[in-house]
């Protein structure tokens, strides 16, 4: 059985039990793992029972990495798009990086008029 640890776009860390005391089967899911295109690095803790996996989440996801690695599935191509913001999301996301932006270049402005003394 694996758990997922933590998973982050692009980073996956499973615990598994199997992971430190089966030397064969972990080689095996590092080989299919290591030589899938968007997995760029592999990385095993036997002692933790873990295994890391950076990889290109355009091209392979979290929930394929995780099958290979409870041995249900080989990973497959999982394209995930950016998640699509309502008009309502993006304005305020647009007005909140204008107001943002407004503030600190007052604030610079105040605190470069302080340094020159006007």
């Amino acid at each position: 059985m694996s758990v997922y640890v933590h998973h982050l776009p692009g980073r996956v860390r499973l615990r598994a039990s199997w992971l430190a005391l089966d030397a064969d089967r972990r080689e095996r899911v590092v080989g299919i793992l290591s030589g899938h295109p968007g997995v760029r690095r592999v990385e095993v803790n036997p002692r933790a029972g873990s295994i890391t996996v950076l990889h290109d989440p355009a091209v392979v996801g979290g929930d394929a990495i995780h099958a290979v690695v409870v041995g249900e599935a080989p990973p497959g191509p999982t394209p995930t798009a950016p998640p699509r913001l309502a008009p309502a999301v993006k304005l305020g996301t647009l007005f909140g990086r204008a107001l943002l932006d407004a503030m600190l270049n007052k604030g610079v402005e105040r605190s470069v008029r302080l340094l020159i003394g006007r």
